[in-house]
């Protein structure tokens, strides 16, 4: 099977990533209750990551199970990687916003407590698996 067919969920996810990065600020509403929550940006880069994460970890569980030391390591590089790679794309990519070290940190948080939960729990993996049964 396809690498495409087999983690569509998670590169439609990461598409979503790409597209919330480079969009503009000014496009979300000075007066919404959400920019009155501090480091609600933090919460944001942390759940889109954890999310993203997730559905990769459930998608190669679906396809290769276990998952190895090894591949839960390529998995945290690629998904760090792309979180940096998305926060310079800001700085040089967008008229209005800029790269933040601590959104990369959040990014990369949100992944690796993603794996821990998977690593650490049973629940997680049957939550996840029944999320995305087709």
């Amino acid at each position: 099977m396809s690498t495409l067919k087999r983690f569509w969920k998670s590169l439609v996810w990461a598409i979503i990533i790409l597209l919330l990065s480079t969009m503009s600020v000014k496009s979300i509403d000075s007066d919404s209750i959400f920019r009155h929550i501090p480091h609600f940006d933090k919460l944001v880069h942390f759940g889109l990551y954890f999310i993203w994460t997730s559905l990769i970890l459930a998608e190669w569980h679906r396809h290769q199970n276990p998952i190895h030391l090894k591949h839960i390591i390529l998995i945290w590089i690629i998904v760090s990687t792309y979180g940096v790679l998305m926060e310079w794309l800001q700085s040089i990519g967008t008229a209005n916003r800029q790269a933040d070290v601590l959104d990369a940190l959040c990014n990369s948080l949100g992944a690796i407590i993603s794996i821990l939960i998977y690593q650490n729990t049973r629940w997680f993996p049957k939550f996840l698996s029944f999320i995305l049964r087709d």
